[in-house]
């Protein structure tokens, strides 16, 4: 408890509910950052490819858009990826209004 920082309280209420990583049952991870206009529907292209590649969303999150480019930020399970992540970010830059796409991490 020392180690993290915290109480013998908070260890005993929470330590059923924390689950480490290798319980989440995950396959491969993918942090992806896009820079996309700010233009109705182009949030649903980039989750349709994101789709069509059988990769999942776990954690979306979109800045506000500020001089017409929002920021999206997402989390992806890869596990039944069809093909590679360089196609699945290939595709992605084919969108129309993704202006930049990148891969942040890989786990």
């Amino acid at each position: 408890m020392r180690a993290v920082g915290i109480s013998r309280s908070t260890f005993y209420k929470y330590r059923d509910s924390i689950l480490e990583p290798k319980q989440l049952d995950l396959g491969q991870l993918a942090t992806v950052m896009l820079t996309l206009t700010d233009r109705a529907g182009l949030l649903s292209q980039v989750l349709s490819a994101v789709s069509r590649q059988n990769a999942n969303v776990l954690t979306i999150t979109q800045s506000l858009p500020v001089h017409g480019r929002a920021t999206i930020m997402m989390t992806l399970d890869l596990s039944k990826l069809k093909g590679s992540v360089e196609l699945l970010i290939e595709a992605l830059k084919a969108i129309h209004g993704a202006e930049r796409v990148r891969l942040l991490a890989l786990e």
